[in-house]
This record gives structure tokens, C-alpha cells and sequence, in this order.
């Protein structure tokens, strides 16, 4: 995509966000974008991850203090891992890899870097445990790009490299916590909460019962209404603190890592928000008309082709969780354009998923469907800017298949 489309796109992207949530929040998409992303992420902090020398996940995972969280019962071997971010791959292309089942890493006297949950131990940060080890690295530069957007770049710096004493290595902290774990998602999005910082907390359950601790959660300092549903669903939400200084000490750092969702993991969502014993006949498409992307431009004849077919359109920012939860889990059918709603397929437990997708092809929520024992089918779109057009004739041909092979 050339510069122009860029700039277009990202300006057509803000000003639907200023009409949907107002001024202030799109200020903050504006400082996301381009202070915190364009000149501290590329401009500044990229040099200084040169310097820094973190704990990778294979260090946690053989770290003294170790504890693993469930057995290896082959439910670990041969899933999709991540997306595939490489151009002109066809469709069904994508890696599978054996992954390490869950655990939970402590240290003695770690820090973590505020809004962004980066912990440190001594003088290393600790690689985001919910990436590949070759997605480290960005991840480590937005978590230091949000600190100095923050709480200014300076103060991002010293506390990484100043070797000065103080009560956490080199960091000087405000608070003190007895054992704490950061769950904070890098982008304040559904998806990434969900199944990155929420899961997190199957593994800790685990851990408190092997060592008697129980630590605080550290969220953002600006949670959103479905984070607090999600902790209080988990029956976590009492053992959590915000975030809102630019670094806390604790006398124990609790890690746990999440490389991939299990099928057990899906299980434990589902019977947190109660909806584990239900079955879905019901036939849904997720509306993403109040996006501010992958819209469907020519959605009115779309409604008409799913009117045929008793499929019914929903808007999922009018629901709670709970709300998100019950409606997938008595779906048969979900149809939706790429998008952090269809993270609720891990409440499905017999349904058939059709994604609609444009130039970017992602296998998020095709990993979703497979570790949860969906089917799981994807339809190409016609790219409009950054909208999606879909070819009607050939949705309505893969319902008609679907909906087929659903029937007895």
C-alpha cells in the first residue's frame, strides 16, 4: 500500500472514530498513531531494544522457579500458530508447530514499566510471553514506546538504563506490591484481551494453589467495562490494581506465559460465563457497522441474501459479554468480517464459522475454531479502502453449502 492510501485510510479510520466515541478518544488514537507508533516506536526506541537483552520464553519456561500448569495430553501438538503475515500466500497456507504447555515463572524483586505491563528483572525486560519469539521484539518496542508516550520519554529511558541504586534495581518505583502480575494487553482491543491477558489467568489459578500465592493483577489504569466483566466472570476481579504510575516494585514478579489457546482453555471460558452446557441452532452475522474498518459497503444486499437463510444480524457493541457469550454459544452458524467479535467463538461448541476477509489474510480466529472443534470456512472480499465488498452470488453459495452439510 503506497504512503497516499496510508494517509487517507488513517484519516478516514479517525473520523469515524470521532463520530462514534467523540473527541478525547480519538485524540488518543491520534497519540497512539502516530507519537507512540511513527516517532518513539521507529524513531527512537527501535535503538535502544539494541541495547537490552530480555528474558526470552525459553529462559522463563526453564527458569528455577518453574511451576507448569497441566499435563501434556497431546492437546498441545500440531495447532496453527499466529497469523501469516506473508504476501501472496494462498489461502489454506499457514504454520502448525508443536507448542509448550502453560506455565507460571517468579522472580524475586522485579518491577513493572507503566501503562504497558513490561516487567523487569534487574536490568532486563521480560518478551512478551503471548507472542512468537519472532514477534519479540515489536512487542517489546510498543511496550516501551507506550511508557515514554506516557510517561515521557526520559523518564521511559532512565528507567530501563539508569544502573543508579533504588528500592528495584534500576528502577524507582512509587508502589510496592508483596507479588503481583501485569495483564495488560498491548492494544486495548477485545481479541487481545481475551485470549491474551484474560487466559492468563487459568495458569495462575494453578499457581496459587501450588504455592499458596495469589497475586494482584495490574490492569490498564483505564479499564474497559468488558475487562472488568471478564475479571469478575473469572472471579478474579477483587485481586486487581491499576496501573497508573510510571513503574511499581514487587517483591515477587509472577509471569505466566499463554503461547496458543487449548481446547481446555476454551472449556474454562465457557463454563466461567455459563454458558458451558449450551447448544446453538441459531444463525447469525456480526455487523461491523459501527467499525472504524472492514465495514461491509454493500451490506444491505448482503442482509438481503441472509434474510433468505434466517441469518440474523447482530451489533455486539450493544451487548455485554455475558450477552456476547450466551449468543454464540447457541449459534449453528457465525458469519463476520475479520474482527476482534469473532474472539467469542471460543464460547461456540458445535457451530460453523464463515469469516469474511479482504487483502490481509490472518489465521486468528481460523486457530480459534480449530482448537475449540468449530468448523471453519473464509470467503475473499473486494478490498475498499479499508471496507470490504462482498461478491453476494458467492456468500450465498458457501451458506448454501454450509447450511447442507449442517442437516442430517
Amino acid at each position: 500500500m503506497n504512503p497516499t492510501s496510508v494517509v487517507v485510510n488513517s484519516i478516514l479510520q479517525l473520523q469515524r472514530k470521532y463520530s462514534n466515541d467523540g473527541m478525547v478518544p480519538t485524540l488518543e488514537a491520534v497519540n497512539t498513531r502516530i507519537y507512540r507508533d511513527w516517532i518513539l516506536k521507529k524513531g527512537i526506541v527501535s535503538s535502544w531494544v539494541d541495547q537490552l537483552d530480555p528474558i526470552s520464553q525459553e529462559e522463563l519456561a526453564l527458569a528455577e522457579d518453574t511451576v507448569r500448569c497441566s499435563p501434556i495430553d497431546g492437546r498441545y501438538q500440531n495447532v496453527i500458530v499466529k497469523d501469516s503475515d506473508t504476501p501472496n500466500t494462498p489461502d489454506d497456507a499457514f504454520r502448525r508447530e508443536d507448542v509448550s504447555e502453560p506455565f507460571v515463572t517468579s522472580f524475586s524483586d522485579g518491577s513493572v514499566l507503566g501503562p504497558s505491563g513490561l516487567g523487569i528483572v534487574g536490568e532486563r525486560p521480560i518478551a512478551d510471553t503471548v507472542s512468537d519469539p519472532w514477534h519479540e521484539r515489536r512487542r517489546l518496542e510498543v511496550a516501551i514506546a507506550s511508557a515514554g508516550a506516557t510517561h515521557g520519554i526520559r523518564s521511559a529511558r532512565r528507567r530501563l538504563f539508569s544502573r543508579s541504586s533504588s528500592t528495584c534495581g534500576s528502577i524507582s518505583a512509587s508502589s510496592t506490591y508483596e507479588a503481583v502480575t501485569p495483564i495488560v494487553p498491548q492494544w486495548k482491543n477485545y481479541f487481545h484481551w481475551t485470549v491474551e491477558c484474560l487466559l492468563r489467568v487459568r495458569p495462575l489459578e494453578a499457581y496459587a494453589q501450588h504455592t499458596g500465592i495469589r497475586p494482584t493483577l495490574l490492569i490498564p489504569a483505564s479499564p474497559a467495562d468488558w475487562m472488568i466483566e471478564g475479571l469478575n466472570a473469572v472471579g478474579w476481579a477483587g485481586h486487581t490494581a491499576r496501573l497508573r504510575e510510571p513503574a511499581v516494585h514487587a517483591s515477587t514478579l509472577v509471569v505466566p506465559s499463554h503461547p496458543e489457546p487449548t481446547p481446555a482453555d476454551c472449556q474454562w471460558l465457557q463454563e466461567m460465563f455459563g454458558v458451558a452446557d449450551k447448544q446453538g441452532t441459531e444463525r447469525i452475522f456480526i455487523s461491523r457497522n459501527d467499525a472504524t474498518l472492514r465495514r461491509i459497503v454493500n451490506e444491505s444486499s448482503v442482509k438481503n441474501v441472509l434474510t433468505e437463510y434466517n441469518i440474523r444480524p447482530v451489533v455486539l457493541s450493544d451487548m455485554t459479554v455475558h450477552e456476547q457469550a450466551s449468543l454464540f454459544a447457541q449459534a449453528s452458524l457465525i458469519i463476520a468480517p475479520h474482527g476482534a467479535g469473532l474472539t467469542n467463538c471460543v464460547f461456540s461448541t458445535n457451530a460453523t464459522v464463515i469469516e469474511l476477509y479482504g487483502q490481509k489474510k490472518s489465521t486468528t480466529f481460523q486457530r480459534i475454531a480449530e482448537v475449540n472443534g468449530l468448523k471453519y470456512r473464509r470467503l475473499r472480499c473486494q478490498p475498499q479502502r479499508v471496507d470490504l465488498r462482498v461478491n453476494t452470488n458467492m456468500l450465498e453459495e458457501v451458506i448454501k453449502e454450509t447450511i447442507t452439510s449442517l442437516e442430517p
